[in-house]
């Protein structure tokens, strides 16, 4: 019997607009597309997207996606 597959939102607790940063670096792939995308100072952007929920989010997608490595993802 399988598990029960959860989405990644569901397995990490982060807020609404760290989930739209998050969101747009996995579009983009890049800080200056998600600064550009969403009008954004880098500095924030680079502080949001290092920060361990939002990395944990970004792999958990990256994950269920079916790559090992995000880096290869381009």
């Amino acid at each position: 019997m399988k598990p029960p597959q959860t989405l990644p939102a569901e397995t990490v607790r982060i807020s609404p607009e760290h989930l739209q940063i998050a969101d747009c670096y996995l579009h983009t792939q890049s800080i200056q597309g998600v600064c550009e995308a969403l009008d954004l100072q880098p500095d924030l952007v680079a502080d949001v997207l290092a920060q361990h929920n939002v990395r944990l989010y970004i792999d958990q997608v990256f994950r269920d996606a079916g790559f090992n490595n995000r880096y290869k993802l381009r």
